[in-house]
């Protein structure tokens, strides 16, 4: 089963964001996959390069499934620009994208999972 994430709790919403690496964990050590993980609303704030507190401390983690799992991992330019202002400070781990990869994601997955 292929699945797409779409993250869109602030980072201060610690559970939110525990119960959903557990489960990305999980799902990448079964024989599912995961298509990626899309952030935006205020999630986008996690894809900053020069974020702290919440934001980078679950960047931080999501960067580490991104590696181990090569869980590709992106962030809507237009939530992001409304926190950030810039997109170049997008980390290099987060690809910018928009609707249209939002929506072929989606077509491509069995299943969307909204935290």
């Amino acid at each position: 089963m292929k699945y797409l994430i779409l993250v869109k709790s602030s980072p201060s919403k610690k559970s939110n964001h525990s119960f959903l690496l557990n489960l990305l964990r999980c799902i990448e050590t079964s024989k599912d996959q995961i298509q990626g993980v899309f952030f935006t609303g205020k999630a986008a704030e996690i894809a900053g390069s020069m974020n702290n507190g919440d934001a980078a401390l679950l960047k931080k983690e999501f960067v580490a499934l991104n590696e181990e799992f090569q869980i590709r991992l992106f962030v809507c330019g237009y939530a992001f620009r409304q926190i950030w202002k810039n997109v170049e400070a997008v980390d290099s781990h987060f690809a910018i994208s928009g609707n249209m990869e939002l929506s072929v994601l989606a077509i491509d997955s069995d299943r969307l999972m909204e935290f």
